[in-house]
């Protein structure tokens, strides 16, 4: 039986990079002014960011939903 490998000798393993979810320019955390692109994680920028919040303001991020027949009904009031 053979002994595992030593875990010093294989490659570390790849990191996935990270891109901004509005410009998809590539976000690292690593580095000089990590802390700073911290702050603004997941997006790249605070442009970026005031951009999305922006879409979620003007409503363009929207969960779809069908109709509902009995929404043009009034809702019935069961306390009585």
């Amino acid at each position: 039986m053979e002994a595992p490998p030593d875990k010093s000798q294989q490659p570390p393993p790849k990191r996935r990079q990270r891109r901004c979810p509005v410009c998809h320019r590539p976000v690292t955390l690593t580095g000089d002014r990590a802390a700073q692109r911290l702050k603004f994680f997941p997006f790249c920028s605070e442009r970026c960011r005031l951009v999305d919040l922006g879409a979620w303001f003007d409503g363009d991020y929207r969960i779809p939903a069908r109709p509902d027949d009995a929404s043009d009904e009034p809702a019935e009031d069961t306390s009585a």
